[in-house]
């Protein structure tokens, strides 16, 4: 059983591994980068470290990527790097065992979904998401 962040986008559920997980700030101030993806908001400066801003609304290709004035930004880690995800809101925690997620390939961000109390969850690949 594994432990997942839930947040919200454009009134959808997504999780991530909490292992994933470096921390959750509330919005920071965000330097544009020009000529980068559209998707890519800018670098937040969190102790002294430059990282990318990922606007997972535009990264999705949502018609309503606005960031709310509240929006939340999740800093996600691997080995090497190190990058962000602005997100509407951060719901909880949940505990999810791998026989509740249904796997799919139909989409390369997306490797699987669970149902926790009435919710669908979206369970997110933050190396393909962020990393790729």
């Amino acid at each position: 059983m594994d432990n997942f962040i839930t947040f919200s986008i454009n009134d959808q559920v997504m999780g991530l591994e909490m292992l994933s997980v470096e921390r959750i700030l509330k919005l920071l101030n965000i330097s544009p980068i020009p000529n980068s993806p559209e998707y890519l908001e800018g670098v937040i400066d969190v102790q002294n470290m430059l990282i990318p801003a990922i606007n997972l609304k535009k990264r999705f290709n949502y018609t309503s990527s606005a960031v709310l004035p509240d929006s939340h930004v999740i800093v996600i880690s691997n080995e090497n790097e190190r990058c962000s995800i602005i997100v509407d809101a951060v719901d909880d925690i949940v505990q999810i065992s791998d026989h509740e997620i249904v796997k799919t390939k139909s989409n390369r961000y997306i490797y699987g979904v669970a149902k926790i109390n009435d919710t669908i969850i979206n369970l997110l690949n933050p190396n393909a998401l962020v990393f790729d």
